[in-house]
């Protein structure tokens, strides 16, 4: 057991706020850590089991028990709650991974996603996968910080794949041969550059169609460059969840990086902004002076 301290940043400035005491630790299996940006050291739970830092944090204070939401990707520019799109956090009846107790609801965050859209073209799919299994809990859209990128059913990937690139040539972008994991890899040669990254078709998550509520992605996020004259569609294939059942689609880190994302528990809702390249800032920018 350690102690935690916890600082609030009015203006940048860093203030002690709240020491949790007996904070629970345990050890990181490097196996935890591959894939992630050294030197990391270790993992911080932010899901909803009972040693996550948010669940330890609520029980244990009164005045971060009344705030009940966790928020990450700061920009250094504030930005307001009022320009944060929200969604209800759904929660899926049936666990997701063999190390949680069998026949309780999963840990992770699912969000209902209604449709995906590439360009202003609505995908065709099979709409079942969209939505979580009641009995079997398969289904559905989590959000996993542990996947470096997106990963979707295999036929909704066949879908964007398709759609992508009938859209990118439509823009004259060149399409060169796939390499595994990446489905679609394009000359980056053929590819303008803006503020939000290679000018490719966006990419949205539809969450609420008659209110327009969508997760839109652009360039940024959804092109990863892997040489100097090739970017990749950042979205990949998924496999089969072995330990229990397997999720649609799993929101992964490369397309949460420089979005504010706020995870309010008291409401069950999750509150995201647009890609704060727009604004002409940065997650990293946080703190800086």
């Amino acid at each position: 057991m350690f102690l935690l301290l916890l600082f609030k940043c009015p203006n940048n400035i860093r203030i002690p706020w709240y020491t949790v005491d007996d904070f629970p630790f345990q050890y990181s299996d490097p196996v935890l850590r591959t894939g992630l940006a050294g030197p990391a050291a270790g993992a911080v739970g932010l899901g909803r089991t009972r040693i996550s830092l948010t669940r330890v944090c609520f029980q244990d204070s009164r005045e971060v028990r009344a705030v009940r939401s966790v928020s990450w990707c700061i920009p250094f520019e504030e930005i307001s709650k009022s320009s944060l799109f929200t969604t209800p956090l759904v929660k899926n009846p049936v666990s997701t991974s063999g190390n949680e107790v069998i026949g309780n609801l999963t840990h992770e965050y699912f969000i209902d996603v209604k449709s995906i859209k590439v360009g202003s073209k609505t995908l065709s799919l099979n709409n079942t996968l969209l939505s979580i299994n009641k009995k079997d809990g398969s289904g559905g859209t989590s959000i996993r910080t542990v996947r470096p990128y997106t990963t979707l059913h295999k036929s909704i990937y066949k879908v964007l794949i398709k759609a992508l690139v009938r859209a990118a040539a439509s823009k004259n972008i060149k399409r060169v041969k796939s390499v595994a994991p990446f489905g679609a890899r394009f000359d980056s040669k053929t590819v303008t550059s803006s503020k939000t990254g290679p000018q490719v078709p966006t990419i949205d998550l539809v969450l609420k169609k008659k209110k327009g509520v969508y997760w839109r992605f652009y360039g940024a996020n959804s092109m990863v460059r892997v040489s100097k004259d090739v970017i990749c569609l950042a979205f990949v294939e998924g496999g089969i969840n072995v330990s229990g059942p397997t999720t649609s689609i799993e929101v992964g880190g490369y397309q949460m990086e420089n979005h504010l994302l706020e995870f309010d528990v008291a409401s069950s809702k999750l509150g995201f902004s647009s890609s704060l390249l727009l604004q002409n800032t940065t997650c990293s920018k946080f703190g800086s002076s």
